[in-house]
């Protein structure tokens, strides 16, 4: 008896445009059911390309802290394939100040003394900054 497996052919299946939309493993003597399909064969027709980062933006909360207070930033980049992806844990920060905060490279925000400080974020090659207002306690 013949190995069942060799009887398999993979395909990918593509919308209208040709964009991979899904795949399929199905007998030789089958025919794709929907959609249009190319057979993957050892020279394939199409190359998974990893997305790049586009963009980063950064969310402080709260943008607003008492002396020995911390915010949380977030940060999020969006890739050149319209995904989000949150990379609060990968990116670098740095204050523009620290003596009036400063920050972990977790994003946590710690204030110091009074004052305005701007926190840059740059994740490869993006970059982008947060304002973080300390005051005096209460």
């Amino acid at each position: 008896m013949a190995n069942p497996k060799s009887k398999l052919k993979a395909f990918v299946r593509l919308d209208g445009s040709g964009d991979v939309i899904g795949n399929s493993v199905i007998y030789r003597k089958q025919k794709p059911r929907q959609g249009r399909y190319i057979e993957i064969t050892k020279n394939p027709c199409c190359e998974y390309v990893a997305p790049t980062v586009e963009s980063i933006a950064a969310v402080a909360d709260p943008t607003s802290i008492e002396v020995g207070a911390t915010s949380i930033l977030t940060v999020t980049a969006t890739l050149s394939d319209a995904s989000t992806q949150d990379v609060t844990a990968d990116a670098t920060y740095s204050s523009s100040d620290e003596a009036i905060a400063t920050v972990a490279t977790d994003g946590t925000v710690t204030g110091i003394s009074s004052g305005d400080v701007t926190i840059s974020i740059i994740y490869r090659a993006k970059s982008t900054s947060v304002g973080i207002t300390v005051t005096a306690e209460e």
